[in-house]
Formats: C-alpha cells, sequence, structure tokens
C-alpha cells in the first residue's frame, strides 16, 4: 500500500507485484483485487504503462476485471474502485453512488472520501468537493500528495487556476 500511495509510475509497478502475490497466495483478498484495479487505472490514466510492460489498453482491462473481482468482496476500497472506473467512463452519478457506499460502509476511510470529491469534480460540482477533501485530509493528517491533486483539480473545476496549479506544484 505505501508503493500505492506514493502514485509514481515505478512504485505501482512495485505495488502491482506486491498486490499479485497477495492474490495469488488469497485468491478471495478483495482487498488486493481493489488496490490492483486502482494501480492499473492510474497507470491507465496517467499513461505510465511503461513501467508495467502493457498497452493503455491491457491496463484498463485488467483494471476492470480485478475491480469486478473486488466487488465480490466489496469493501470500501472496492467502492472506491468501482467509483473510480465509472467516472472514467463518464457515469459520474453512478461513481457518486459507490462513493457513498464506501463512506457507508467505513466513514473514517480517508480514500473513500476522495473517491467522492474526484466523482464530483467531473459530475461538474466541483464547488461540492472541496469539503470531502477536507475530511480525507482530518481523516489523514499525513495525507500523501494524491490529496493535495484532488483538491487542485477542485479548484481547476472553479477555474481557480493559479490556487490549482500552486496544488499541483506540491
Amino acid at each position: 500500500r505505501a508503493h500505492f500511495s506514493r502514485r509514481t509510475p515505478d512504485d505501482l509497478a512495485i505495488a502491482v507485484s506486491y498486490f499479485e502475490k497477495a492474490v495469488e497466495l488469497d485468491p478471495n483478498y478483495g482487498q488486493a483485487f481493489a488496490a490492483l484495479a486502482l494501480s492499473y487505472l492510474e497507470s491507465h490514466r496517467n499513461q505510465w504503462i511503461g513501467s508495467l510492460g502493457l498497452s493503455n489498453w491491457q491496463a484498463y482491462e485488467r483494471a476492470r476485471r480485478y475491480q469486478r473481482r473486488a466487488m465480490q468482496n466489496p469493501s470500501p476500497l472496492a467502492h472506491q474502485a468501482a467509483s473510480e472506473v465509472l467516472v472514467l467512463v463518464q457515469r459520474c452519478q453512478d461513481a457518486i453512488n459507490e462513493a457513498e457506499r464506501a463512506i457507508a460502509l467505513d466513514p473514517n476511510d480517508a480514500n473513500s472520501y476522495l473517491a467522492m470529491a474526484y466523482a464530483l469534480i467531473f459530475a461538474g460540482r466541483p464547488q461540492k468537493a472541496f469539503g470531502f477533501v477536507e475530511k480525507a485530509m482530518r481523516l489523514d493528517p499525513h495525507y500523501p500528495a494524491y490529496h493535495l491533486f484532488v483538491l487542485g483539480l477542485a479548484h481547476f473545476g472553479i477555474e481557480q487556476y493559479e490556487k490549482a496549479a500552486t496544488l499541483f506544484e506540491r
């Protein structure tokens, strides 16, 4: 999870290797399937597929396959993965619904609030995302840089470009 949290191409490749080993050891480990889905999705979305040795399409297909597998043992992380996949295919209201399910399952999981913020931003409601990002930051005061990225997206969505740029740089 530490490698995944860094969200760099090389760290995601390392995370994928660990998560794949985890599901090999325990084929019912839903959290690892969800983490694999999110790792492949992040690689696809940012076109960081070189470190995985896959095409962008292959990364997307693996993300979808692992996300479906994760939903066999639903967890907040599985719903977060479902939410991000739905954002990618522009089904934003469904993505918001999945983020709501993630929050309902564990109201103390900061990443569920980030999934909600992300879905709201792409649903055209970035102003509603701020509260969710702030809640995620309160729940995880040692938050990784991804929190700042999502906050930057919200600022970008309300045309506060300088603030967004500052957050992206951070």
